[in-house]
């Protein structure tokens, strides 16, 4: 969805920070590795025949832009690498859910890396919206994390990096 002009930004300035750790995270790590490219968008057109809702006025797919970048090996994409933000009472998280419909991470989920932050990301009895996202996202082999540190999100980058490397 695109905002009409003139309206203020959504992007709160610890959202920005977050994003910002993640991708400084990532292109750490991601420098450690040959064969490894990154593209930070790709069109909606890429993955679908059909794409008439996802057209821009002058037409020209849209396109889905992750934070920390689609990941490829030897030109085969092996995963994306997204952040998300959520305040207590938002819906951040569920907005990753489309990845899932990318068709190399329908049949594979694992290639999904997700980092978290915020008060909606912590662990409450009781629910909340990031509740069920991180059960469900996790039962299917997304790997997502919520409020590391920065040594932890490299190790669980990383870790993950591998991983994906190693099953291509």
């Amino acid at each position: 969805m695109t905002a009409p002009k003139g309206t203020p930004s959504f992007t709160t300035l610890q959202s920005l920070a977050a994003e910002e750790t993640h991708i400084s995270i990532i292109t750490k790590v991601l420098s450690r590795y040959t064969n490894i490219t990154v593209e930070k968008e790709r069109k909606v057109s890429d993955f679908c025949d059909n794409y008439e809702y996802s057209m821009l006025k002058e037409g020209k797919s849209q396109v889905i832009r992750s934070d920390g970048g689609w990941i490829y090996k030897d030109n085969e994409l092996i995963g994306v690498a997204e952040c998300k933000y959520q305040s207590s009472r938002q819906n951040a998280c569920e907005r990753a859910a489309k990845y899932i419909f990318v068709p190399e991470i329908y049949k594979n989920p694992s290639k999904l890396f997700i980092s978290c932050y915020g008060q909606g990301f912590e662990m409450k009895q009781g629910g909340g919206s990031t509740g069920p996202f991180i059960d469900m996202a996790r039962n299917i082999g997304v790997s997502i994390h919520e409020n590391l540190n920065n040594n932890d999100l490299e190790q669980a980058f990383e870790e993950w990096l591998i991983k994906q490397i190693n099953l291509s």
